[in-house]
């Protein structure tokens, strides 16, 4: 009788509960969460010779705002926040697939967050043309969203890093990311836990590309950081309040907190966008 071998079996379940914190991530079927609510349009947008999908609502003569989810996800991290009246009523809302995930060209990741944020730029160029936009950015997606507001300062009006992974001091290699780059290992995970690590392994080089573009940013920025985030430490919060001084920063610190802030606490992500929307800030 032939057995499963045990090391590879041992390692994927390792694996498994290492990653878990990843899993809910990836957000359920999201157009569960507009049953009985206006659905959203959903719009492909050309970007040097690749295709970007977006899903979005609102008035489309509205100040727009832009959501950037992290790695894993899609436009569904956004469900929640695309389904607030307070945000729907006033505000043209677009939730992209960043580019590798989603519909946006499955598979195929851009791991350099210069040509991320460009590709941003075009989307809010075709979205909302001659509008500055409001940007949003969770974990991965936040240093996404932080670098299209230094390259492009004319087309960013406020921002939002929630959970943002944007110290490099804070991106160390942990063992399952070593152990998930083995060949049988990686045959074993799902797909998009793959995606995930080939897109996190040049993110502190990436990162320390910005540090010096950080001043760049004039623009009101809200910081939401959970105390409990094991994926993002907190210490990425006080980076932002170091790095960003030439704005004003309001730092909302979230007690017993996790990663899942799109999730669990949208509140604070509205929140923080109708401050940026009423000039609070």
């Amino acid at each position: 009788m032939s057995k499963t071998p045990a090391k590879p079996f041992f390692v994927s379940a390792l694996l498994a509960v290492a990653l878990s914190g990843c899993v809910s991530l990836i957000p359920p079927d999201p157009h569960k969460a507009f049953v009985g609510r206006e659905a959203p349009r959903f719009h492909t947008y050309p970007v040097f010779g690749r295709k970007i999908f977006a899903a979005e609502i609102g008035p489309k003569d509205g100040p727009p705002v832009l959501f950037v989810h992290g790695s894993p996800g899609s436009w569904g991290v956004a469900a929640s926040l695309m389904t607030d009246p307070l945000l729907v009523g006033r505000a043209h809302l677009i939730a992209i697939d960043r580019p590798g995930f989603g519909r946006s060209g499955a598979g195929r990741i851009e791991t350099s967050l210069l040509r991320q944020a460009a590709m941003l730029k075009k989307v809010l160029d075709q979205a909302a043309p001659g509008r500055k936009a409001i940007v949003a950015g969770h974990s991965l997606g936040g240093p996404v969203a932080a670098r299209l507001a230094m390259d492009a300062p004319s087309t960013v009006r406020g921002l939002v890093l929630v959970a943002g992974a944007i110290d490099p001091a804070q991106e160390k290699t942990s063992w399952y990311q070593k152990v998930s780059r083995w060949p049988l290992v990686r045959a074993i995970l799902p797909k998009r836990f793959n995606l995930a690590n080939d897109e996190i392994r040049p993110l502190k080089r990436e990162l320390e590309k910005m540090v010096p573009l950080w001043g760049k940013i004039r623009i009101p920025v809200e910081v939401i950081q959970g105390d409990a985030d094991a994926l993002v430490p907190p210490e990425n919060a006080d980076f932002a309040a170091r790095m960003l001084t030439g704005t004003s920063v309001h730092l909302t610190r979230v007690p017993n907190q996790g990663h899942e802030i799109p999730f669990e606490r949208p509140d604070l992500i509205r929140d923080a966008i109708v401050r940026l929307l009423d000039g609070e800030r």
